[in-house]
């Protein structure tokens, strides 16, 4: 290359400059990205979205007051696999008398269900889940048509009476907001079966349906201290404890 008819070396050639703009936007775009995607930027956003949606309402303050639970580390830990198996051991015909004496919510609860409650430590949620009913037999197709029968006189509520549904049993410590970007909350909690479930191929089968296969699976590892990488939004995984009875770990 010639300038002014010398040449110059490659070396000596002029540069671009990187434009201070563009460097300054993608710095910018770098501190907000690592902001956003912080615990302290999970809080805000949090904060932000419950304020925009329930204002200062009770209901919103429920909710910010939630959210500050997390502020001295950011976000608090859940209890660990050990602390549950303890707790279970420590309290396990406490559980085992609300699994049979549970009848669901209400507006006054019977003082043995509460004494029980309070013993284990506080519990603040014993309720019926799941979308499943647990019969004898749950993997019989027999089984699935009487379900059926039963939903179609409108009898499904005998199945709740009689104990045939899954239950959990959560403190509120076991449970936390806005953990990561992917879910807006994690919780961890102890589940009962009313019946045995199933095992298979490291999945916990749910009651067949009319054509004989399981309604649904989900996972069961040999800890919960740590969730996988790949763990899918609104998934549910399991430790076993007993027959009946597993840690769950659920997000969503």
């Amino acid at each position: 290359m010639e300038v002014n008819g010398q040449a110059l070396d490659e070396r000596d050639k002029p540069k671009k400059k990187f434009n201070f703009w563009t460097k300054a936007a993608l710095s910018a775009a770098l501190l907000v990205g690592l902001f956003y995607y912080s615990p302290f930027g999970s809080y805000l956003v949090h904060q932000i979205r419950v304020i925009v949606v329930h204002g200062f309402s009770e209901e919103g303050m429920v909710y910010m007051r939630a959210a500050n639970q997390t502020l001295p580390l950011f976000y608090k830990d859940l209890p660990g696999d050990e602390s549950l198996i303890e707790l279970f051991r420590d309290h396990r015909e406490d559980f085992e008398y609300l699994a049979k004496n549970y009848k669901g919510y209400q507006e006054i609860e019977a003082p043995d269900i509460r004494a029980a409650k309070e013993r284990i430590g506080g519990l603040y949620q014993v309720a019926f889940v799941g979308n499943y009913f647990w019969l004898a037999n749950p993997y019989d197709i027999e089984t699935a048509r009487e379900v059926l029968k039963m939903a179609r006189a409108g009898r499904l509520s005998v199945i709740t009476d009689t104990q045939g549904r899954e239950m959990l049993f959560e403190r509120k410590d076991w449970r936390l907001p806005y953990w990561s970007k992917r879910f807006s909350w994690v919780s961890k909690n102890i589940h009962y079966f009313p019946i045995e479930p199933r095992i298979a191929n490291g999945e916990l089968l749910w009651p067949v349906g009319i054509d004989g296969k399981p309604k649904g699976s989900a996972r069961v590892l040999s800890e919960l201290d740590h969730s996988p990488w790949e763990w899918r939004r609104g998934e549910c995984l399991y430790r076993s404890l007993e027959p009946h009875w597993f840690i769950r770990l659920c997000n969503s």
